[in-house]
C-alpha cells in the first residue's frame, strides 16, 4: 500500500471516531440541559427568558427531583419578579411556586415518595416550576390525588392549601356557621367555597359581575354577590337574616379590611391571605367587636399541618369536592404573557398553569403537543373580579 493511501485511511478513521465522540458528546451534553423561563433581573414581565440551562445536580438527602408537567400561576410570582415581595432569590432565579409532575430521583433521607410516582408540591425558591425538572424539599411533595390531571394538581398547593389554613388551622371552622368569602372566583376564594361547603358551613361570597356571582353559586356558594352594586355589604347582612359572619376571608385587606370590621360578629375571625397596600383602619372596630385577624402564610406551615391538608384534599378529589377550576392554559413560553394576564383585574376567574412542560421544545408549533393533561375547560368570558 503507498503512503498516501495509508494516510487517507488512518485519517478517515480518526475523522469517523471523532464523529462518534462528538455525538456522544453532544448527546450527553443535550441529556443534560433543560428549557426553563428565567429572571437574570427584576422587572416587567419581559424579563422572564426563556433559555436552556442545566438540570439540576443530584438530589441532597432532603430533596426530590421532579420532572416537571405543569405549574401554576400565582400573583406572587408577579410580586417576586417585580422585586417587590419580601424575600427574593438570588438572580439568575427560575420562579414557580406549585408544581405537578413526576419523580425523576430522591435524595437519601427521602422515603414517602419513590421514582415514578405523581406528585405536586411547592419547589424550592429560585429554582421553581417553570422549567422542565425542579427541585422540592421532601416536607413539599405530595402525592397526586389520582382523580385529577397534572394540570389540576399542580395549582392545589397554593389555592387549597392557603384557603384551607385559613379556615381550619386559624379561623377553626364549625358546621353552620357564616363564612364571607371576598375574591371569591379567584384561586383560593374558589377553593375556600369548596372546603367551607363540604365542611358544613353556610357561604356568602363576593365577585365583580353578574356572570361572576353566578359562577360562584355555581361553586357551591349559599349566595352570590356583586360587590359593585350599590349597597353590596347591607345586602350581604340582609341574605343571611341580619345577622353577621362568623368568619371572613380576605385576600384584598387594603381595601376592604375596614367594611369586614362593620360585617363580623362579635369575636369573630377574619383571615387575611392577601393585601395589595397599606391598611388603613380605626382601631376602635376591633374594640368594638373584639374580632381575632389572622394573617395567614403557607411559609409558616408546618410538615404536620401540610401532611394533614395533603390528606384532606386527597379524600376531597376522592369524594369530587375538591374540583380545580383551570381557567387557561399556557405554554412555557407564553409567560409573560400569563404574568401580564394574572396582572389585569377581571381578567379571569379560576386559575391559570402552565402546561405540557415536560413535552415542551422550542420551535415546535403549540398545536403539535400530544398529550394535554388538562380536563377543565379554559372559558372564553371575561370576569371583572379581583384573583386571590
Amino acid at each position: 500500500m503507498s503512503f498516501s493511501f495509508m494516510s487517507a485511511l488512518l485519517l478517515s478513521i480518526v475523522l469517523i471516531l471523532w464523529t462518534l465522540v462528538y455525538q456522544v458528546t453532544s448527546s450527553d451534553l443535550e441529556e443534560s440541559k433543560m428549557y426553563a423561563v428565567q429572571c437574570k433581573r427584576w422587572g416587567e414581565p419581559k424579563v422572564l427568558e426563556l433559555t436552556r440551562v442545566n438540570k439540576p445536580p443530584p438530589c441532597q438527602p432532603d430533596e426530590v427531583l421532579v420532572k416537571v408537567v405543569a405549574a401554576g400561576i400565582n400573583p406572587v410570582e408577579t410580586y417576586i419578579r417585580s422585586g417587590q415581595y419580601p424575600t427574593l432569590p438570588e438572580l439568575p432565579a427560575i420562579l414557580g411556586t406549585e408544581v405537578s409532575g413526576v419523580v425523576e430521583q430522591v435524595g437519601a433521607g427521602v422515603t414517602h415518595v419513590q421514582v415514578g410516582d405523581k406528585v405536586f408540591g411547592k419547589p424550592i425558591l429560585g429554582k421553581g416550576g417553570y422549567s422542565q425538572y425542579a427541585k422540592l424539599k421532601k416536607l413539599d411533595v405530595y402525592h397526586m390525588p389520582p382523580q385529577l390531571s397534572f394540570s389540576e394538581a399542580a395549582v392545589l398547593y397554593v389555592s387549597y392549601f392557603t384557603a384551607y389554613r385559613a379556615l381550619h388551622f386559624k379561623a377553626q371552622m364549625k358546621p353552620g356557621e357564616w363564612v364571607l368569602v371576598h375574591g371569591a372566583t379567584g384561586g383560593v376564594g374558589s377553593a375556600a367555597i369548596q372546603i367551607a361547603k363540604a365542611h358544613g358551613l353556610k357561604v356568602v361570597a363576593f365577585a365583580g359581575t353578574d356572570s361572576g356571582k353566578k359562577y360562584v353559586e355555581s361553586l357551591g356558594a349559599d349566595v352570590g354577590i356583586n360587590y359593585n352594586d350599590i349597597g353590596c355589604y347591607d345586602l350581604a347582612i340582609q341574605s343571611i337574616g341580619g345577622k353577621k359572619f362568623d368568619i371572613v376571608l380576605e385576600p384584598f385587606s387594603n381595601v376592604m379590611l375596614a367594611n369586614d370590621l362593620t360585617m363580623i360578629n362579635k369575636r369573630g375571625r377574619i383571615c387575611v391571605v392577601g393585601s395589595r397596600g397599606q391598611i388603613h383602619v380605626n382601631p376602635r372596630g376591633f374594640m368594638q367587636t373584639e374580632v381575632q385577624i389572622y394573617g395567614v402564610s403557607l411559609l409558616s406551615q408546618t410538615p404536620e399541618e401540610g401532611r394533614h391538608t395533603a390528606a384532606i384534599l386527597t379524600r376531597g378529589a376522592a369524594e369530587g369536592w375538591v374540583k380545580p377550576n383551570l381557567n387557561h392554559e399556557f405554554f412555557l413560553d407564553e409567560l409573560p404573557d400569563a404574568h401580564k394576564a394574572i396582572m389585569k383585574p377581571g381578567s379571569h376567574r379560576g386559575k391559570l398553569v402552565v402546561s405540557n412542560i415536560d413535552q415542551f421544545y422550542s420551535g415546535i408549533p403549540h398545536e403539535n403537543y400530544t398529550t394535554m393533561y388538562i380536563v377543565s375547560m379554559p372559558t372564553t368570558e371575561v370576569y371583572d373580579d379581583l384573583d386571590a
